[in-house]
Protein backbone atom coordinates (compact mmCIF):
# COMPACT_ATOMS: atom_id res chain seq x y z
CA UNK A 1 0.00 0.00 0.00
CA UNK A 2 1.36 3.25 -0.75
CA UNK A 3 2.40 5.89 1.68
CA UNK A 4 1.89 9.74 2.45
CA UNK A 5 5.44 10.68 2.55
CA UNK A 6 5.83 8.31 -0.60
CA UNK A 7 2.84 10.39 -2.80
CA UNK A 8 4.66 13.93 -0.93
CA UNK A 9 8.01 12.49 -2.58
CA UNK A 10 6.38 12.50 -6.35
CA UNK A 11 5.03 15.89 -5.98
CA UNK A 12 7.60 17.41 -4.70
CA UNK A 13 11.48 16.08 -2.43
CA UNK A 14 11.24 19.71 -0.94
CA UNK A 15 7.43 19.17 0.18
CA UNK A 16 8.69 16.13 1.63
CA UNK A 17 11.09 17.02 3.60
CA UNK A 18 9.12 20.09 5.36
CA UNK A 19 5.76 17.62 5.89
CA UNK A 20 5.06 17.02 9.40
CA UNK A 21 1.93 14.67 9.59
CA UNK A 22 -0.50 13.77 6.63
CA UNK A 23 -4.69 13.72 7.26
CA UNK A 24 -6.61 11.00 5.97
CA UNK A 25 -10.17 11.20 5.42
CA UNK A 26 -10.11 13.90 8.21
CA UNK A 27 -7.91 11.47 10.99
CA UNK A 28 -4.06 12.30 11.56
CA UNK A 29 -2.18 9.90 10.32
CA UNK A 30 1.88 9.16 10.16
CA UNK A 31 3.45 9.90 6.99
CA UNK A 32 4.95 6.23 7.09
CA UNK A 33 1.60 4.83 8.06
CA UNK A 34 0.00 2.32 5.16
CA UNK A 35 -2.90 3.78 3.23
CA UNK A 36 -5.84 1.64 3.63
CA UNK A 37 -7.09 2.02 -0.17
CA UNK A 38 -9.14 4.92 -1.83
CA UNK A 39 -9.09 8.37 0.46
CA UNK A 40 -9.18 11.98 0.85
CA UNK A 41 -5.21 13.30 1.74
CA UNK A 42 -4.10 16.66 3.29
CA UNK A 43 -0.33 16.36 3.30
CA UNK A 44 0.28 19.47 6.45
CA UNK A 45 3.60 20.82 7.67
CA UNK A 46 4.97 22.92 10.67
CA UNK A 47 2.76 25.96 9.56
CA UNK A 48 -0.06 24.12 10.00
CA UNK A 49 -1.78 24.43 13.64
CA UNK A 50 -2.31 20.30 13.71
CA UNK A 51 0.96 19.94 12.27
CA UNK A 52 2.82 21.99 14.87
CA UNK A 53 0.79 20.03 17.30
CA UNK A 54 2.30 16.86 16.28
CA UNK A 55 5.37 18.23 15.38
CA UNK A 56 5.71 19.50 19.20
CA UNK A 57 4.01 16.16 20.69
CA UNK A 58 7.15 13.88 18.91
CA UNK A 59 9.28 16.82 20.68
CA UNK A 60 8.00 15.89 23.95
CA UNK A 61 9.54 12.54 23.40
CA UNK A 62 12.72 13.43 22.73
CA UNK A 63 12.48 16.10 25.78
CA UNK A 64 11.28 13.09 27.64
CA UNK A 65 14.57 10.53 26.52
CA UNK A 66 16.47 13.26 27.56
CA UNK A 67 14.89 13.54 31.29
CA UNK A 68 15.23 10.07 32.08
CA UNK A 69 19.02 9.96 31.08
CA UNK A 70 19.59 12.98 32.85
CA UNK A 71 17.25 12.41 36.11
CA UNK A 72 16.76 7.97 36.00
CA UNK A 73 12.94 8.77 35.68
CA UNK A 74 10.10 7.76 33.75
CA UNK A 75 7.56 9.28 31.44
CA UNK A 76 3.88 10.19 32.61
CA UNK A 77 2.51 12.52 30.31
CA UNK A 78 3.92 14.31 27.44
CA UNK A 79 1.46 16.35 25.69
CA UNK A 80 2.12 19.22 23.09
CA UNK A 81 0.33 22.71 24.08
CA UNK A 82 -0.26 25.60 22.44
CA UNK A 83 3.15 27.26 23.43
CA UNK A 84 5.74 23.89 22.99
CA UNK A 85 4.99 21.15 25.08
CA UNK A 86 6.37 19.75 28.37
CA UNK A 87 6.63 16.34 29.97
CA UNK A 88 5.69 15.03 33.18
CA UNK A 89 8.08 13.21 35.69
CA UNK A 90 7.91 11.83 38.82
CA UNK A 91 11.25 12.83 40.06
CA UNK A 92 12.69 11.22 43.53
CA UNK A 93 14.31 13.66 46.10
CA UNK A 94 15.07 16.50 43.37
CA UNK A 95 13.33 19.74 42.02
CA UNK A 96 14.09 20.84 37.98
CA UNK A 97 15.89 23.67 38.46
CA UNK A 98 17.08 26.03 35.39
CA UNK A 99 20.72 25.03 35.83
CA UNK A 100 19.09 21.54 34.22
CA UNK A 101 17.96 23.18 31.00
CA UNK A 102 21.26 23.23 29.35
CA UNK A 103 22.01 19.31 30.23
CA UNK A 104 18.87 18.61 29.06
CA UNK A 105 19.41 20.38 25.76
CA UNK A 106 22.69 18.82 25.49
CA UNK A 107 21.22 15.26 26.26
CA UNK A 108 18.50 15.86 23.23
CA UNK A 109 21.00 16.12 20.78
CA UNK A 110 21.96 12.80 20.37
CA UNK A 111 18.27 11.96 19.61
CA UNK A 112 17.91 14.65 16.80
CA UNK A 113 21.23 13.78 14.83
CA UNK A 114 20.49 9.70 15.24
CA UNK A 115 17.37 10.33 13.06
CA UNK A 116 15.51 8.28 14.76
CA UNK A 117 12.15 6.69 13.87
CA UNK A 118 8.69 6.82 15.39
CA UNK A 119 7.47 3.19 15.40
CA UNK A 120 3.73 2.65 15.59
CA UNK A 121 2.86 -0.42 17.04
CA UNK A 122 -0.90 -1.67 18.20
CA UNK A 123 -1.10 -3.84 21.89
CA UNK A 124 -3.50 -5.23 23.70
CA UNK A 125 -4.75 -4.12 26.81
CA UNK A 126 -3.39 -6.80 28.87
CA UNK A 127 -0.01 -6.82 27.58
CA UNK A 128 -0.11 -2.69 28.06
CA UNK A 129 -0.89 -3.66 32.02
CA UNK A 130 2.31 -5.35 31.93
CA UNK A 131 4.27 -3.01 30.30
CA UNK A 132 3.27 0.01 31.51
CA UNK A 133 2.46 -0.50 35.19
CA UNK A 134 3.17 3.12 35.93
CA UNK A 135 0.66 4.34 33.41
CA UNK A 136 -2.06 1.51 35.17
CA UNK A 137 -4.68 4.71 35.75
CA UNK A 138 -4.65 5.63 32.38
CA UNK A 139 -5.27 2.21 30.41
CA UNK A 140 -7.89 1.13 32.86
CA UNK A 141 -9.96 4.21 32.60
CA UNK A 142 -8.83 5.09 28.88
CA UNK A 143 -8.57 1.93 26.92
CA UNK A 144 -11.72 -0.80 26.87
CA UNK A 145 -11.45 -3.80 28.27
CA UNK A 146 -10.37 -6.54 25.34
CA UNK A 147 -9.32 -3.99 23.05
CA UNK A 148 -5.79 -2.74 21.67
CA UNK A 149 -4.53 0.68 20.90
CA UNK A 150 -1.38 1.92 19.88
CA UNK A 151 1.93 2.58 21.74
CA UNK A 152 5.05 4.40 19.57
CA UNK A 153 9.27 3.53 20.05
CA UNK A 154 11.51 6.07 19.17
CA UNK A 155 14.96 5.42 20.07
CA UNK A 156 16.04 3.65 23.00
CA UNK A 157 12.16 4.73 24.28
CA UNK A 158 8.40 2.90 24.03
CA UNK A 159 5.77 5.10 25.16
CA UNK A 160 2.18 5.02 25.47
CA UNK A 161 0.83 7.43 22.82
CA UNK A 162 -1.54 7.30 20.54
CA UNK A 163 0.53 9.56 18.07
CA UNK A 164 0.72 10.25 15.37
CA UNK A 165 4.52 11.17 15.29
CA UNK A 166 6.58 13.08 12.58
CA UNK A 167 8.80 10.65 10.40
CA UNK A 168 12.10 10.80 12.79
CA UNK A 169 13.81 12.83 15.10
CA UNK A 170 16.24 14.34 12.91
CA UNK A 171 13.11 16.82 11.65
CA UNK A 172 13.15 18.59 14.78
CA UNK A 173 16.50 21.17 14.06
CA UNK A 174 16.14 23.35 17.05
CA UNK A 175 14.90 23.29 20.59
CA UNK A 176 15.09 24.83 23.52
CA UNK A 177 14.00 24.17 27.85
CA UNK A 178 11.84 26.87 28.25
CA UNK A 179 10.91 26.54 32.19
CA UNK A 180 9.86 24.04 34.93
CA UNK A 181 7.09 23.71 37.39
CA UNK A 182 5.77 21.00 40.31
CA UNK A 183 2.80 19.80 40.24
CA UNK A 184 0.53 16.57 41.64
CA UNK A 185 -0.30 13.17 39.96
CA UNK A 186 -3.94 13.89 38.38
CA UNK A 187 -3.87 17.29 39.71
CA UNK A 188 -4.49 16.06 43.51
CA UNK A 189 -2.80 17.43 46.08
CA UNK A 190 -3.24 14.33 48.35
CA UNK A 191 -0.82 12.18 45.45
CA UNK A 192 2.66 11.77 45.11
CA UNK A 193 4.56 15.32 43.18
CA UNK A 194 5.70 15.38 39.82
CA UNK A 195 8.05 17.54 37.95
CA UNK A 196 6.55 19.47 34.72
CA UNK A 197 9.55 20.16 32.35
CA UNK A 198 8.59 22.90 29.10
CA UNK A 199 9.83 23.33 25.68
CA UNK A 200 9.63 24.29 22.40
CA UNK A 201 11.12 23.35 18.89
CA UNK A 202 11.21 24.13 15.31
CA UNK A 203 12.27 22.83 12.18
CA UNK A 204 14.18 25.13 11.14
CA UNK A 205 17.19 26.90 13.72
CA UNK A 206 16.64 30.40 12.34
CA UNK A 207 13.02 30.06 13.84
CA UNK A 208 14.20 29.79 17.22
CA UNK A 209 16.43 32.73 16.95
CA UNK A 210 13.05 34.41 16.03
CA UNK A 211 11.24 33.11 18.94
CA UNK A 212 14.20 34.00 21.45
CA UNK A 213 14.23 37.83 20.09
CA UNK A 214 10.20 37.56 20.46
CA UNK A 215 10.88 36.77 23.86
CA UNK A 216 13.46 39.46 24.62
CA UNK A 217 10.79 41.64 22.65
CA UNK A 218 7.85 40.89 25.46
CA UNK A 219 9.78 41.22 28.13
CA UNK A 220 11.31 44.84 27.32
CA UNK A 221 7.58 45.72 27.03
CA UNK A 222 6.38 43.66 30.40
CA UNK A 223 4.13 46.12 31.63
CA UNK A 224 6.46 45.01 35.28
CA UNK A 225 9.17 45.67 33.96
CA UNK A 226 8.95 49.24 32.61
CA UNK A 227 6.43 50.45 35.22
CA UNK A 228 8.54 48.92 38.51
CA UNK A 229 11.11 50.98 41.14
CA UNK A 230 14.40 49.96 40.12
CA UNK A 231 17.79 50.95 41.45
CA UNK A 232 18.38 52.76 38.05
CA UNK A 233 14.88 53.72 37.14
CA UNK A 234 13.00 54.00 33.97
CA UNK A 235 9.77 55.06 34.62
CA UNK A 236 8.77 54.44 38.07
CA UNK A 237 5.07 54.23 37.33
CA UNK A 238 3.47 51.33 39.92
CA UNK A 239 4.93 48.51 42.06
CA UNK A 240 3.62 45.23 43.74
CA UNK A 241 3.68 43.91 47.09
CA UNK A 242 3.24 40.62 48.77
CA UNK A 243 1.50 41.80 51.81
CA UNK A 244 -1.60 42.55 48.71
CA UNK A 245 -0.67 40.38 45.85
CA UNK A 246 -3.82 41.76 44.17
CA UNK A 247 -3.15 45.33 44.41
CA UNK A 248 -0.97 47.69 41.98
CA UNK A 249 0.36 50.52 43.88
CA UNK A 250 0.43 53.49 41.27
CA UNK A 251 3.48 56.20 42.04
CA UNK A 252 3.27 59.31 41.17
CA UNK A 253 4.02 59.87 37.34
CA UNK A 254 1.72 56.28 37.09
CA UNK A 255 -1.31 58.02 38.93
CA UNK A 256 -1.00 60.67 35.86
CA UNK A 257 -1.99 57.75 33.65
CA UNK A 258 -4.85 56.66 36.22
CA UNK A 259 -5.98 59.90 36.18
CA UNK A 260 -6.49 60.28 32.87
CA UNK A 261 -8.22 56.51 32.05
CA UNK A 262 -10.11 57.68 34.89
CA UNK A 263 -11.18 60.63 33.28
CA UNK A 264 -12.65 58.95 30.19
CA UNK A 265 -14.02 56.30 32.66
CA UNK A 266 -16.19 59.56 34.36
CA UNK A 267 -17.66 61.06 30.75
CA UNK A 268 -18.76 57.98 29.55
CA UNK A 269 -20.27 57.83 33.52
CA UNK A 270 -22.13 60.74 32.40
CA UNK A 271 -25.17 59.10 30.29
CA UNK A 272 -25.49 56.23 32.75
CA UNK A 273 -28.17 56.03 34.84
CA UNK A 274 -26.48 56.04 38.75
CA UNK A 275 -28.71 54.91 41.58
CA UNK A 276 -28.28 56.06 45.24
CA UNK A 277 -27.61 52.44 47.42
CA UNK A 278 -26.38 53.14 51.08
CA UNK A 279 -24.54 55.85 50.84
CA UNK A 280 -22.68 54.43 47.72
CA UNK A 281 -23.51 55.52 43.86
CA UNK A 282 -24.26 52.42 41.60
CA UNK A 283 -24.60 52.60 37.70
CA UNK A 284 -26.39 50.50 35.50
CA UNK A 285 -24.07 48.81 32.71
CA UNK A 286 -25.84 49.30 29.25
CA UNK A 287 -25.83 46.33 27.18
CA UNK A 288 -24.79 46.20 23.94
CA UNK A 289 -25.06 42.77 22.98
CA UNK A 290 -28.77 42.97 21.54
CA UNK A 291 -27.90 46.09 19.34
CA UNK A 292 -24.74 44.17 17.87
CA UNK A 293 -27.43 41.22 17.54
CA UNK A 294 -29.77 43.69 15.90
CA UNK A 295 -26.84 45.54 12.99
CA UNK A 296 -25.87 41.74 12.65
CA UNK A 297 -29.30 40.82 11.44
CA UNK A 298 -30.27 44.04 10.08
CA UNK A 299 -29.38 42.48 6.10
CA UNK A 300 -28.65 38.92 4.62
CA UNK A 301 -25.33 38.17 5.37
CA UNK A 302 -22.23 35.74 3.58
CA UNK A 303 -19.92 33.61 5.31
CA UNK A 304 -17.14 35.55 3.45
CA UNK A 305 -17.94 38.44 5.57
CA UNK A 306 -16.93 36.58 8.85
CA UNK A 307 -15.76 36.97 11.07
CA UNK A 308 -17.81 40.31 11.92
CA UNK A 309 -16.04 42.97 14.37
CA UNK A 310 -18.67 45.20 16.79
CA UNK A 311 -17.22 47.53 19.32
CA UNK A 312 -17.84 50.22 21.39
CA UNK A 313 -16.12 52.58 23.53
CA UNK A 314 -15.79 51.41 27.76
CA UNK A 315 -18.03 49.07 26.71
CA UNK A 316 -18.15 45.07 25.26
CA UNK A 317 -17.15 43.95 21.76
CA UNK A 318 -19.07 41.51 19.48
CA UNK A 319 -17.33 38.86 17.47
CA UNK A 320 -19.54 36.98 14.75
CA UNK A 321 -17.83 33.92 13.12
CA UNK A 322 -18.26 30.63 12.14
CA UNK A 323 -17.73 27.58 14.55
CA UNK A 324 -14.57 27.00 12.64
CA UNK A 325 -13.25 29.74 13.16
CA UNK A 326 -13.00 29.74 17.28
CA UNK A 327 -10.87 27.23 19.06
CA UNK A 328 -12.32 27.50 22.59
CA UNK A 329 -16.20 27.89 24.30
CA UNK A 330 -18.06 30.39 23.22
CA UNK A 331 -22.04 31.85 23.27
CA UNK A 332 -24.32 30.03 20.98
CA UNK A 333 -27.04 31.37 23.07
CA UNK A 334 -27.96 34.99 21.62
CA UNK A 335 -27.73 34.28 17.88
CA UNK A 336 -29.98 31.71 18.47
CA UNK A 337 -32.56 33.81 20.17
CA UNK A 338 -32.15 36.50 17.86
CA UNK A 339 -32.49 33.87 15.14
CA UNK A 340 -28.99 35.29 13.28
CA UNK A 341 -27.67 33.46 10.10
CA UNK A 342 -25.50 33.52 6.93
CA UNK A 343 -25.65 31.81 4.23
CA UNK A 344 -22.46 29.21 3.84
CA UNK A 345 -20.46 28.11 1.67
CA UNK A 346 -22.68 25.64 0.31
CA UNK A 347 -25.34 27.93 -0.66
CA UNK A 348 -25.31 27.10 -4.24
CA UNK A 349 -26.41 23.24 -3.45
CA UNK A 350 -29.57 24.41 -0.97
CA UNK A 351 -30.23 28.34 -1.34
CA UNK A 352 -32.58 28.63 1.55
CA UNK A 353 -29.93 26.60 3.86
CA UNK A 354 -28.98 28.80 6.87
CA UNK A 355 -26.15 28.61 9.62
CA UNK A 356 -25.85 30.39 13.22
CA UNK A 357 -22.74 32.52 13.19
CA UNK A 358 -21.12 32.23 17.15
CA UNK A 359 -20.80 35.37 19.10
CA UNK A 360 -18.23 35.70 20.81
CA UNK A 361 -17.17 38.37 23.75
CA UNK A 362 -14.10 40.88 24.49
CA UNK A 363 -13.96 43.44 27.22
CA UNK A 364 -11.35 45.76 26.20
CA UNK A 365 -11.32 48.14 28.72
CA UNK A 366 -12.09 46.30 31.03
CA UNK A 367 -10.55 47.18 34.57
CA UNK A 368 -8.52 50.42 34.27
CA UNK A 369 -5.19 48.66 36.03
CA UNK A 370 -5.48 45.77 33.13
CA UNK A 371 -6.32 48.58 30.73
CA UNK A 372 -3.29 50.29 31.79
CA UNK A 373 -1.12 47.96 31.74
CA UNK A 374 -2.02 46.24 28.35
CA UNK A 375 -1.57 49.90 26.92
CA UNK A 376 2.01 50.12 28.58
CA UNK A 377 3.33 46.69 26.82
CA UNK A 378 1.54 48.35 23.30
CA UNK A 379 3.33 51.19 23.91
CA UNK A 380 6.64 49.59 25.25
CA UNK A 381 6.74 52.21 27.81
CA UNK A 382 6.77 54.99 24.77
CA UNK A 383 3.53 56.88 25.70
CA UNK A 384 2.02 59.07 23.04
CA UNK A 385 1.62 62.86 24.21
CA UNK A 386 -1.69 62.62 25.33
CA UNK A 387 -1.29 59.96 27.73
CA UNK A 388 2.33 60.36 28.66
CA UNK A 389 2.83 60.87 32.21
CA UNK A 390 6.13 62.82 31.21
CA UNK A 391 5.17 65.02 28.97
CA UNK A 392 8.13 67.16 29.03
CA UNK A 393 11.17 67.67 31.41
CA UNK A 394 12.81 71.16 31.56
CA UNK A 395 16.54 71.18 31.61
CA UNK A 396 18.91 74.01 32.59
CA UNK A 397 22.43 73.59 31.06
CA UNK A 398 23.67 75.34 33.98
CA UNK A 399 23.19 76.82 37.32
CA UNK A 400 22.48 80.67 36.26
CA UNK A 401 19.44 79.02 34.35
CA UNK A 402 17.80 77.17 37.00
CA UNK A 403 15.71 80.01 37.71
CA UNK A 404 14.34 80.48 34.39
CA UNK A 405 13.90 76.43 34.28
CA UNK A 406 11.38 76.94 36.66
CA UNK A 407 9.38 79.88 35.67
CA UNK A 408 8.78 77.35 31.86
CA UNK A 409 8.14 74.30 33.96
CA UNK A 410 5.34 76.60 35.38
CA UNK A 411 3.99 77.75 32.79
CA UNK A 412 3.82 74.96 30.64
CA UNK A 413 2.36 72.90 33.99
CA UNK A 414 -0.36 75.96 33.99
CA UNK A 415 -1.43 75.13 30.37
CA UNK A 416 -2.26 71.55 31.27
CA UNK A 417 0.53 69.63 31.00
CA UNK A 418 2.65 66.93 32.81
CA UNK A 419 6.31 68.51 33.24
CA UNK A 420 8.93 67.91 35.21
CA UNK A 421 12.06 69.80 36.11
CA UNK A 422 16.26 68.69 36.28
CA UNK A 423 17.78 70.94 38.54
CA UNK A 424 20.22 68.58 39.40
CA UNK A 425 23.87 68.36 39.99
CA UNK A 426 24.67 65.82 36.68
CA UNK A 427 26.22 67.33 33.52
CA UNK A 428 23.94 68.25 30.88
CA UNK A 429 24.39 65.34 28.74
CA UNK A 430 23.62 62.99 31.68
CA UNK A 431 20.10 65.07 32.22
CA UNK A 432 19.61 63.92 28.85
CA UNK A 433 20.42 60.65 28.28
CA UNK A 434 18.46 60.42 32.13
CA UNK A 435 15.39 61.77 30.02
CA UNK A 436 15.32 59.30 27.29
CA UNK A 437 15.75 56.43 29.56
CA UNK A 438 12.47 57.85 31.45
CA UNK A 439 10.66 58.24 28.04
CA UNK A 440 9.94 62.42 28.06
CA UNK A 441 7.91 62.86 25.13
CA UNK A 442 9.84 66.26 24.73
CA UNK A 443 12.77 68.37 26.63
CA UNK A 444 13.09 72.03 26.58
CA UNK A 445 17.09 73.03 27.11
CA UNK A 446 17.25 76.39 28.19
CA UNK A 447 20.16 78.44 28.31
CA UNK A 448 21.38 81.95 28.34
CA UNK A 449 20.71 82.99 24.66
CA UNK A 450 17.03 81.01 25.66
CA UNK A 451 16.55 82.69 28.84
CA UNK A 452 17.49 86.71 26.78
CA UNK A 453 15.20 85.88 24.13
CA UNK A 454 12.29 84.12 26.51
CA UNK A 455 12.53 80.63 24.51
CA UNK A 456 13.06 76.98 24.47
CA UNK A 457 15.27 75.09 22.54
CA UNK A 458 12.99 72.09 22.43
CA UNK A 459 14.25 67.97 21.46
CA UNK A 460 11.65 65.54 20.76
CA UNK A 461 11.70 62.01 21.54
CA UNK A 462 10.50 61.01 18.20
CA UNK A 463 13.72 62.79 16.49
CA UNK A 464 15.73 60.82 19.02
CA UNK A 465 14.43 57.76 18.09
Amino acid sequence: MALPLDIAKEISKGLADRLVIAKVDGELWDLERPLKGSCKLELQDFERPEGKKVFWHSSAHVLGEAAEKHYGCQLCLGPPTDEGFFCEKAIQDRSVVPADYPNLETLSNPATKEKQKFERLVMKKEDLLEMFAHKKHFIETKVPDGTSTAVYRCGPMTDLCIGPHIPHTGRIKAFMVTKSSASYWLNDANNNSLQHIYGISFPDTKQLKEYKNSLAEAAKRDHRNIGKVREKQEQELFFWHDLSPGSTFALPHGARIYKLVELMKQHYKDDMFVLDVDKDKFALKPMNCPVHCLIFDARDRSYKELPIRMAEFGDDTHIFCMPSQIESEMDFQLPEWFKLKYRGPDVHEDPERVTRPVMIYCAILGSLERFIGILTEHTAGKWPFWVSPRQALVVPVAAPFKDYASEVAQRLQDSGLFVDMDNGENTLPKKIRNSETAQYNFIPVVGEEEMKSQSVNVGNREDRD
